[in-house]
């Protein structure tokens, strides 16, 4: 788990800290609940939702009690959608009631932090990519405002299985806490890093994923705050 404890101007970082993440297959009609029961959600708990769907049309997507980040749409002859959603969470989280307008199977990767700032815990605009064919999509940089702030990558794509099909992502360099979930024709992984000092990221980007013509990809990059104890 990535946790960091460093001071920053205005006070000291408590730990930020990965105390959660987990990908899973959801298979549904138009809603179905996320579990996180398992999870050990606590109060003032960072919630971050990942999700993506090979689907031939643009899904619009919702997550009952939590703000969207974004929400995409690739359309190629393997369409990627995808979206992002946050909370913080009361402590009572058992699940997360996602909704969408189309009938699908989705991949979900839920990861909970612990000790980001509960009143803007997202440090600035989330950042997004897209990309068609073979080449997957690169992870696009952000500017940090906050020291220690912690880079989560995301990546999903769109295959198709006997034709087109996608290989396993690879890990970014000089990240942690990767994590990946799907098939040949959909997949989604996420990473994570730390930007000590505030301003723009470098960002290495994932591999493998897309190798054909016909296949779509999307990535996110977003900046996680820590939150201030005043000294």
């Amino acid at each position: 788990m990535l946790s960091r404890k460093l001071l920053g101007a205005g006070g000291v970082s408590k730990d930020l800290e990965l105390v959660f993440q987990d990908a899973q297959f959801n298979n549904t009609d138009n809603s179905f609940t996320r579990g996180i029961s398992f999870s050990d959600v606590r109060e003032d708990d960072l919630i971050i939702l990942s999700i993506t769907t090979r689907k031939n049309s643009d899904i619009t997507y919702s997550a009952t009690g939590f703000t969207k980040l974004t929400d995409l749409y690739v359309n190629k002859t393997d369409d990627t959608n995808f979206a992002m959603f946050y909370k913080v969470a009361d402590g009572t989280e058992t699940g997360i009631d996602v909704t969408t307008n189309q009938i699908q199977n989705n991949l979900t990767i839920v990861a909970i932090y612990r000790n980001a700032d509960t009143s803007n815990p997202i440090d600035v605009t989330i950042a997004t990519n897209t990309a068609t064919g073979a080449t997957l999509a690169t992870s696009p940089n952000v500017t940090t405002v906050t020291d220690n702030a912690i880079i989560y990558q995301v990546v999903a794509a769109a295959g198709q299985g006997t034709n087109r099909p996608l290989v396993d992502f690879t890990q970014p360099s000089s990240t942690d806490n990767f994590i990946q979930i799907g098939a040949l024709a959909n997949k989604l992984a996420a990473c994570t890093s730390v930007q000590e000092t505030t301003g723009t990221t470098s960002l290495n980007n994932f591999g493998g994923g897309t190798g054909y013509t016909g296949n779509s990809s999307i990535t996110a990059t977003l900046a996680i705050r820590p939150s201030r104890v005043l000294v």
